[in-house]
């Protein structure tokens, strides 16, 4: 059955919005208000095995490698931030993108 696994991100590239939405997801951009930056909600399809698993796996520490074999997607997440002892979770939402894996989201 498929689901989506849903994240939010502060950037997002052209092409993993293409990739996303080609293979039945949702991107939505979440408008800023007063002192609050825009994010992007992001739905990547997966398969759904039981209440708490489905096969989007994710791996990674400054950088998250997010792959979901059933449907054939890879992306990274990234920060904007020096990134040398940084787990991305403790990166703010406005300072991450995610991008398909072999594309570089910041520079």
């Amino acid at each position: 059955m498929k689901e989506l696994h849903w994240m939010a991100v502060g950037h997002i590239s052209k092409s993993a919005v293409e990739e996303i939405k080609r293979s039945g997801g949702k991107v939505i951009h979440v408008q800023a208000t007063a002192d609050v930056p825009a994010i992007f909600m992001v739905g990547i399809p997966c398969e759904f095995f039981s209440r708490n698993s489905n096969d989007v796996q994710i791996k990674g520490w400054n950088e998250l490698f997010i792959t979901v074999p059933s449907y054939g997607l890879s992306f990274s997440l990234s920060s904007q931030l020096y990134k040398q002892s940084l787990h991305i979770s403790q990166v703010s939402v406005q300072k991450t993108g995610l991008a398909l894996i072999n594309e570089r989201m910041f520079k």
